[in-house]
């Protein structure tokens, strides 16, 4: 018979694990590690990356001075001024003389018409990239260098709040340090966290939504439902698809809560009203409550905002059954790849792409398949397994509905789901006894992040 994992002792009343020294250890390496990975990466990115990053820079330059971009405007002569003196990675550079013009009066020869394509985002990753990147500025560092390397701060936000919630399941913290390792070393997070992007947020979202799901498991009082709700705004008003984080969490709850309520039917009441009643199922339909009302407001700003039709980006593609199907498998594993095909980071981005893979393919499957039912680690698994599948094609059927438009769900969208998936191998490898996984995961952290320094910029 298998073993209750550790994920069951955090329950309402318990008293969590006491953070040591070690745990201190980990979290300074963690911050050093992601705040290494933007030091190295930075300076190397000659070109912009072909994620978004032009349109993100513009947002970011505009953001201080006009605080939203809105739907049919133009992007300003900084963002065209960079794109066309540095080219785009992957796709190649722009003639000499487009550089020298700053921009002005050329619109075709830029992306979109020269109209910008954000104006989905809140200017809340912005503002704050831009508040954190002052302080590179005063010390010579060039604007959109500055807002590059704030990526660090928020890479290193969220694996310190997975290394949190990991240590509230129990799991050893040089497996913690580990498995944060491979998330900074991974190639989401260096196409996310190096390069100025809305993507940033996602290891921040991921994690911040588990370590609180963490906290309610452990005791559900009515500040942590509330600030669960406030969060599941918070990150959803910083990139949309961060909403599968909230998503995930909020699946995991509610199913805690309706087995708790199974198990205790003979205490009268009926198991439903229990189920429905338990502060966790409140927490979170709050939170996904709140994740979409943020969102609708956002679009309804958006739309009245708006002085133009929307850019046409030209991935415009009719709807299928075949395609949405597609949608479905892309994240578990796909995600692992990163924004582009892993060769674009050089030869060592398929071992890193690799590595990832086999952390969270291994790590939830094998959580759903060794687990024992019922159990908390099994329907976190059972949750990210899910979302997996599910949020992309729900995704793409809302921006149809949305938009009245379709285009392949890139696997990027599913960051979010990282940390989740990345908890799952945690509680995987602290249900057994095999005291060498330890520093194996631990290796396998050291070696990834070693990788990612000779990535190609």
């Amino acid at each position: 018979m298998i073993p209750a994992i550790p994920a069951e002792a955090p329950t309402r009343g318990r008293v969590a694990p006491t953070f040591t020294w070690r745990d201190a250890v980990v979290g300074v390496i963690l911050i050093i590690a992601s705040l290494v990975l933007a030091a190295v990466h930075v300076p190397r990115h000659a070109t912009v990356s072909p994620i978004d990053e032009y349109v993100y820079i513009d947002y970011y330059a505009k953001v201080m001075d006009q605080g939203v971009v809105v739907r049919g405007e133009e992007t300003g002569s900084y963002a065209r001024e960079y794109l066309a003196c540095h080219g785009v990675r992957a796709i190649g550079y722009y003639p000499e003389a487009l550089c020298a013009t700053e921009g002005e009066g050329r619109d075709a020869q830029y992306p979109n018409a020269g109209y910008t394509s954000v104006e989905a985002y809140t200017p809340l990753y912005f503002a704050i990239t831009r508040v954190l990147a002052a302080p590179l500025q005063w010390f010579g560092v060039e604007l959109t260098d500055a807002g590059r390397a704030a990526g660090a701060l928020w890479l290193a936000a969220g694996v310190l709040l997975l290394y949190a919630a990991l240590r509230r399941w129990s799991v050893n913290p040089w497996i913690g340090l580990g498995l944060g390792l491979v998330i900074v070393g991974s190639l989401p997070a260096y196409w996310s966290n190096t390069y100025i992007s809305t993507d940033a947020t996602a290891m921040l979202a991921g994690g911040l939504m588990l370590f609180l799901g963490a906290e309610l498991t452990r005791e559900s009082k009515a500040r942590w439902v509330v600030g669960f709700a406030v969060a599941a705004a918070a990150v959803t008003a910083l990139k949309l698809q961060n909403f599968f984080a909230v998503v995930v969490v909020a699946l995991w709850l509610l199913l805690i809560a309706a087995v708790e309520a199974r198990r205790s039917d003979g205490e009268g009441g009926g198991w439903f009203r229990r189920w429905i009643r338990d502060r966790r199922s409140v927490a979170a339909l709050w939170a996904v409550v709140a994740g979409v009302v943020t969102e609708v407001a956002w679009v309804a700003t958006s739309m009245l905002l708006a002085t133009g039709p929307a850019a046409d980006q030209g991935i415009g593609v009719p709807p299928t059954l075949r395609r949405l199907l597609n949608d479905a498998f892309k994240t578990l594993p796909g995600v692992a790849q990163g924004a582009l095909s892993p060769g674009d980071a050089g030869p060592t981005g398929f071992a890193i792409s690799v590595i990832l893979t086999l952390v969270i393919a291994g790590g939830v499957i094998g959580l759903v398949a060794s687990a024992r039912a019922g159990s908390r680690g099994e329907l976190l698994a059972i949750s990210v397994l899910a979302v997996s599948i599910i949020g992309l094609p729900v995704f793409a059927i809302a921006n149809i509905v949305v938009s009245g438009g379709y285009f392949e769900m890139p696997t990027r969208y599913g960051i979010a789901l990282i940390p989740a998936m990345v908890a799952c191998a945690g509680v995987l490898f602290a249900q057994g006894e095999k005291r060498w996984l330890t520093p194996v995961v631990a290796a396998t952290g050291v070696g990834t992040f070693a990788l990612a320094m000779v990535l190609q910029g």
